[in-house]
């Protein structure tokens, strides 16, 4: 009960800008977030936001250690135990699938995103939303200057298999309509109790066949034969 009510004068103590530093980093990881949602990468708004969230608090609780325990420490560690944390985090969204890597942009985000919470927490919201702001400027902007660079997209038609069993073929089904296509414009030929489909997607612009190395990644799916326009 006495450390309840200690907990509760701490906490009407506490000061308001600790509460605005969190909601800046929440702002500045949603903000990121969107553009990664929009993108359809499977590190969107929450998972942006929080990890904001998350490095800005590890901050704050590194400055609450000092304020209870005078007797030495360096409020620096914490920034980079995050630092640590985000490496495993963003190990987790690069995959490596048939010879194709993915998720490398999304690793790269989610560490940028981890450096603005610190930023944040350090003291520094505005400073960390304009790096956040930075952020979606380089998440568009280089995107239209790679279609600059690279030229306009061109298509190829794969040709993938599977066996004849719902679970895949419901899975696919699916993948497809999240993309916003019509499972019914790729009609499913069979053979053998082998199923064959035919997708089309860019292979100039890496970020628009990520769907289909998605695709490739679902259990018992591969590419049989390569068609180009």
């Amino acid at each position: 009960m006495e450390e309840m009510l200690r907990e509760l004068a701490f906490l009407n103590q506490f000061p308001i800008h600790s509460f605005v530093k969190l909601l800046m980093a929440a702002i500045c990881g949603s903000m990121i977030g969107i553009e990664r949602e929009l993108h359809r990468k499977s590190a969107g708004v929450r998972t942006n936001a929080l990890i904001c969230v998350g490095a800005a608090l590890y901050v704050i609780a590194a400055e609450m250690i000092l304020g209870i325990h005078t007797s030495g420490g360096d409020a620096t560690r914490m920034a980079g135990q995050v630092v640590v944390g985000m490496g495993f985090i963003g190990a987790g969204c690069i995959i490596q699938a048939r010879g194709h890597i993915t998720g490398l942009t999304s690793a790269a985000t989610l560490w940028v995103v981890a450096a603005i919470g610190v930023v944040v927490g350090l003291g520094f919201p505005l400073f960390g939303f304009m790096v956040a702001v930075f952020v979606l400027l380089i998440l568009i902007g280089v995107g239209k200057l790679e279609i600059l660079v690279l030229g306009k997209c061109r298509f190829t038609t794969v040709r993938i298999s599977f066996r004849e069993n719902p679970h895949t073929m419901t899975e696919i089904h699916q993948m497809l309509m999240e993309l916003g296509k019509d499972p019914a414009q790729f009609p499913i030929t069979r053979k053998d109790g082998i199923c064959f489909m035919e997708l089309t997607y860019c292979k100039v612009h890496p970020d628009h066949a990520e769907w289909f190395y998605d695709i490739l990644r679902i259990p018992d799916v591969r590419q049989t034969t390569w068609q180009g326009e």
